[in-house]
């Protein structure tokens, strides 16, 4: 608890500090004007609870989510008490608030929120009111991030057929909802959907938006995955370098983003065979890793893993051994207890210190059989616990 609210507070730091001067000033004369209007006017007078809402909307916008969301429900509640629940401009802030709760990944409150807020849109405005398709798009969103996929695809074709009639397939937001609702087809596991809709979105996007725009990288990325999924590995291969290279040019090197996809990359190079490039790939996704996240985070150690067997395969035991246990004492410390991650880390160790055994009689020979014994046992025992765990919790 103490770690989440040393890193929200380390974050906020860091968004003041990328906002510009102008958002500065903006946020800081606001909140002046309120001090004024509070004494002045009164906290629920229509002029207080505006400045309220543009508040809020400025620091959404400059993505302090924690104290938009304080601002937007001081503005709904003052709204609700001062102008009464058939007034529309209430269930405005409500929906900005929802936005801000489901910004914070608070998404079971935030379905409550966005769902009282299109209940009062469909009924005072019509079911294809153009204010409420923020709404929609929003609970689309959290029920997805919920897991709750047939909801989420419900609101996304909502959306997709509304936006489709009033702004045409190629306009820029419609197909980020394609691309979200095909990422949806792909975590259903509705594969063929997935692709078609996919295909379908990338012409378009190449159309309207040209190769370099993150609505098309992000198309590319997702047909990447449909395709590595399906099998179609030649196919994703290609698919993720084009999105890899993209992704360098407007990102750069070290996005979270363009990490992903060059992991991916470097996975289906080694299955092709091509080690040499492989390791060159792994060897850059370590060094991004690192940087963003430093040497003993989970994520650096998952690409360390993976380092390692490329270079085990490649009999580069010394340095795959050094990384093989640096990793695996990394995650015994980082990761919870039994986790499948540190076992594998464990057999593949075990498996590599066989391979280094001298064999003919001598106190290293015992060390060292000693040894890979505890390896593989505690691999097999923990393979053995996560299955256990698995097949009697689904």
């Amino acid at each position: 608890m103490e770690n989440e609210k040393s890193e929200e507070k380390s974050s906020r730091k860091t968004r003041f500090e990328r906002m510009s001067i102008q958002q500065k000033d903006e946020i800081f004369m606001l909140k002046e004007m309120l001090k004024v209007q509070f004494v002045e006017k009164g906290t629920e007078h229509p002029v207080t609870l505006n400045t309220i809402q543009n508040l809020a909307d400025l620091l959404f916008n400059t993505c302090d989510y924690v104290e938009a969301q304080v601002y937007y429900k001081r503005c709904y509640e003052g709204r609700m008490r001062a102008l009464g629940p058939g007034n529309i401009l209430v269930y405005h802030s409500l929906a900005r608030y929802a936005e801000s709760v489901c910004a914070l990944r608070r998404f079971n409150e935030a379905t409550v929120l966005f769902e009282e807020a299109l209940k009062k849109f469909d009924a005072m405005l019509g079911f294809d009111a153009l204010e409420s398709l923020a709404t929609v798009e929003g609970l689309a969103l959290s029920y997805y991030e919920l897991k709750s996929y047939k909801k989420a695809e419900d609101y996304y074709q909502r959306a997709l057929e509304f936006r489709s009639n009033k702004f045409g397939k190629e306009d820029q937001v419609t197909l980020g909802i394609i691309n979200k609702l095909a990422n949806l087809y792909l975590d259903m596991e509705r594969l063929d959907l997935a692709e078609q809709i996919c295909e379908s979105s990338l012409d378009n996007c190449l159309k309207a938006l040209g190769r370099d725009h993150p609505t098309t990288q992000s198309s590319v990325a997702i047909l990447a995955n449909v395709k590595y999924t399906q099998g179609k590995k030649v196919e994703a291969e290609k698919m993720y370098l084009i999105a890899y290279e993209s992704q360098r040019a407007t990102l750069g090197d070290n996005d979270p983003i363009t990490l992903g996809t060059g992991c991916r990359l470097a996975e289906l190079i080694q299955w092709r065979g091509d080690m040499f490039q492989a390791e060159l790939m792994r060897r850059k996704m370590r060094e991004v890793c690192e940087s963003l996240y430093g040497e003993s985070h989970p994520r650096t150690l998952e690409e360390l893993h993976h380092l390692a067997v490329l270079l085990l395969e490649q009999e580069q035991i010394v340095e795959a051994e050094e990384l093989f246990r640096f990793v695996l004492d990394g995650r015994l410390q980082c990761l919870p207890p039994n986790h499948p991650y540190t076992f594998d880390t464990m057999h593949h160790l075990g498996r590599l210190i066989l391979k280094q055994i001298p064999w003919k009689h001598s106190p290293e020979l015992a060390r060292r059989i000693k040894e890979t014994e505890t390896l593989f046992k505690g691999a097999l025992e923990g393979f053995a616990l996560t299955y256990y765990y698995e097949y009697f919790n689904n």
